[in-house]
């Protein structure tokens, strides 16, 4: 829209712009002129709570789009690093934690292998470290002298840059509980070979650079290398066992021992003329044994590290990372191209040849892969040391930031995939339950629907239980109240309500728990009680801060380990002839399978009504295969393929009947059962289905396959 203004000279046409177009605008310019004020931050404080929300929130926003929060790190390093927004810059706090995680990653890899399958399969290691170092070493050689036409020297250190990996998805590996898998143990000795074997041929070349590479310097290197490896191996373990037995006196002492172990181990490879990488590998090695995997030790070191030494590296890695090299010229990108498709083809050469000489499947090829694709730590070493000598130009450095990038997205994701179905397969060939007694907790949000929650407990158990239920009821402690006195008018009140109902002699304990969060009181009461399953109510309402911070439920999923089951009855249980059961694929791999199979059974016996199980078809077979092996109901059990799982509310609708009660077996994010409907599915049931009656199970599941805040 244009008008025309009159002055004394001349006719001005000028522009009309409309009002909310000039607040945005004016915002626009205010969000830039405060970020051209505020970065690069400088204050650690603010760095250091800049990083902890990425932290926080990458997690949860990943985990909505269904993507490792491994990459959803690296992506938050590159927007706030000094090539994205410039919101951060490198300096010594993110530099100091970023680094400690890469020694970490290093340590848990050595701390939790498998000592006796290392032993076992050293050859296997050796082997494939060899292929992994050799095969692109060659093929970048011959690529860089010949068509790049680099000099011998440039052309043999931009080669060992193919080399190289870091195990950056290891934590995904290590979240399926797959650290003593022996594809995986493999992967990690491979690493330490070919990573040794590169930062080995760096120090080599920079003296052949600097014309020290004489008798006297081989000497120092052999010699060197060989007291801190007889050192790390056979010294640590001893002063150790000496500090564990005369000055451990807790567990934060015994912690900080464990830290100053590893960074002791990181300055004595420098000093023995490689990285510290390998010292701290070699310091997980010598602490192997000493530090029970179960340990409470354990869980600290492997919280910590996961919680926070490690997505600072993961970050720190993002920040170095600069999107503009691809706008930097035709020849830049020529040799991005060129690196990345080297780097990643021979790392996949490398694996496949590995798997067809000791006939690994094509799973553990992949995770062996995954593993060993991620270019992080030493090819930045190599590209340092390069620029230094002169040795390598600005599109090397360029060329290299880019590997990390897209080696680190790959790695991740075809990790993910791997570890998943290596999990899958492992678990058809284990117990998937362990015969401990059911203990139930019923968690009592609202006292007027406790009995309903009793009973439906009751109608879950076998008749020969007789272990207590426990009806909790948590009491928020703040500074406005007397925490004694709503225990107490608690309790009166849920003893009252517990009179009027009949359980047939089942033994009820009502217990209060004060806590500061409803989370942490329903997971902290579960563990002190020795609960083996938890029933809470359904609210039916999810607000908007659940959708973005996830619901009580869905924290309480993430905190506890144990069998969840969720229920909304709108029938009375006489009125109700037939349970419909969903059950998505790789259910029967889970831990708690069997449980879940035979609470359902229990309660078809005793209202009574037909069972219909709905899923694919394996996991159908396993059910029969189940029931049929435990007391199975004579009738009554019907089995249904069903994959439809992107149109869930077409069975809801079609097949199931408004009196029906429909139980939805779902699982914790990231666990090997666990399918995309289930984001979804709390909200589907809440909005669309108002009027059915319907049960949540989560199934137990095993610590390693629960540890969702750490690296997801």
């Amino acid at each position: 829209m244009y008008y025309h203004k009159r002055n004394k000279s001349s006719i001005v046409r000028q522009k009309v712009v409309p009002l909310h177009l000039k607040n945005q605008e004016a915002l626009l310019r205010t969000l830039s002129a405060l970020l051209d004020f505020i970065r690069p931050v400088q204050e650690p404080t603010l760095i250091f709570l800049i990083v902890l929300l990425i932290l926080l929130l990458s997690p949860i926003l990943l985990k909505k789009l269904r993507t490792p929060s491994i990459i959803g790190l690296i992506i938050a390093g590159v927007i706030v690093g000094p090539k994205g927004i410039g919101l951060l810059a490198a300096n010594r706090e993110i530099d100091l934690l970023g680094s400690i995680g890469l020694l970490y990653i290093m340590f848990l890899a050595g701390l939790e292998i498998d000592m006796k399958d290392f032993k076992a399969n050293q050859n296997r290691s050796i082997t494939f470290g060899a292929l992994t170092f050799l095969v692109p070493i060659c093929t970048g050689f011959i690529i860089t002298y010949y068509v790049f036409d680099y000099p011998f020297k440039g052309a043999l250190l931009f080669a060992s840059m193919f080399s190289t990996h870091t195990l950056v998805s290891y934590p995904i590996v290590n979240r399926y509980g797959l650290g003593k898998n022996n594809a995986v143990t493999v992967a990690i000795g491979g690493t330490i070979i070919t990573d040794t074997a590169v930062l080995l041929l760096l120090t080599i070349i920079a003296a052949s650079v600097h014309g020290t590479l004489t008798l006297g310097f081989w000497i120092q290197l052999v010699l060197s290398l060989i007291v801190f490896v007889w050192f790390m191996l056979r010294g640590v373990p001893a002063i150790t066992k000496w500090f564990f037995r005369n000055m451990g006196a807790d567990i934060n002492t015994e912690y900080t021992f464990i830290l100053i172990v590893v960074l002791t181990a990181a300055l004595l490879a420098k000093l023995a003329g490689v990285e510290g990488i390998i010292g701290a590998f070699l310091a997980g090695l010598a602490l192997n044994r000493l530090i029970p995997h179960d340990s409470p030790l354990m869980n600290r070191v492997q919280f910590i590290g996961n919680t926070l030494f490690i997505p600072f590296f993961l970050v720190k890695v993002g920040m170095l990372v600069d999107v503009k090299v691809l706008f930097y010229g035709t020849y830049t990108i020529v040799m991005m191209l060129i690196v990345v498709f080297i780097a990643t083809s021979t790392k996949w050469m490398a694996a496949f040849i590995t798997q067809k000489i000791y006939g690994y499947t094509k799973h553990e090829r992949n995770i062996i892969f995954g593993l060993s694709n991620a270019h992080a730590a030493a090819i930045l070493a190599v590209v340092t040391v390069g620029t230094e000598l002169q040795l390598f130009d600005d599109s090397v450095l360029n060329a290299c930031i880019m590997v990390i990038l897209i080696s680190c997205l790959i790695s991740s994701f075809v990790t993910e995939s791997a570890a998943r179905n290596m999990a899958t397969l492992e678990g058809n060939n284990n117990p998937t339950d362990r015969d401990t007694p059911e203990r139930w907790l019923v968690s009592v949000a609202n006292p007027t629907t406790l009995n309903q929650l009793l009973v439906f407990t009751d109608l879950l158990r076998t008749t020969q239980n007789t272990e207590t239920i426990y009806a909790l009821n948590i009491v928020i402690e703040d500074d406005n109240s007397d925490t004694t006195r709503k225990i107490l008018t608690s309790n009166r009140q849920l003893r009252k309500n517990i009179k009027e109902v009949n359980l047939n002699n089942a033994p009820i304990q009502v217990v209060s728990k004060p806590d500061v969060n409803i989370v942490n009181g329903i997971a902290r009461a579960a563990n002190d009680l020795f609960a083996t399953a938890i029933v809470i109510g359904w609210n039916g309402k999810v607000k908007t801060v659940d959708k973005l911070f996830g619901s009580v439920l869905e924290r309480l999923t993430e905190r506890s380990s144990k069998m969840i089951v969720v229920a909304k009855i709108l029938h009375a249980w006489n009125n109700i002839s037939n349970i419909n059961i969903i059950v998505p694929p790789n259910a029967n791999v889970e831990i708690g399978f069997r449980q879940w199979v035979y609470n359902m059974r229990n309660m078809a016996k005793k209202i009574p009504a037909s069972l219909t199980f709905w899923g694919q078809q394996t996991t159908l077979d396993a059910i029969v295969t189940t029931l049929a092996n435990h007391n199975k109901l004579d009738k009554g059990i019907f089995y249904h393929p069903f994959d439809r799982w992107d149109n869930l509310s077409s069975l809801i609708e079609e097949g199931i009947s408004t009196q029906d009660l429909v139980v939805f077996v779902t699982a914790r994010p990231q666990t090997i059962s666990h399918h995309s409907y289930m984001y979804y599915l709390p909200y589907l049931v809440s909005e669309q289905f108002t009027t059915l009656s319907f049960v949540i199970v989560y199934p137990q599941q095993s610590a390693a396959g629960l540890n969702v805040r750490s690296i997801r």
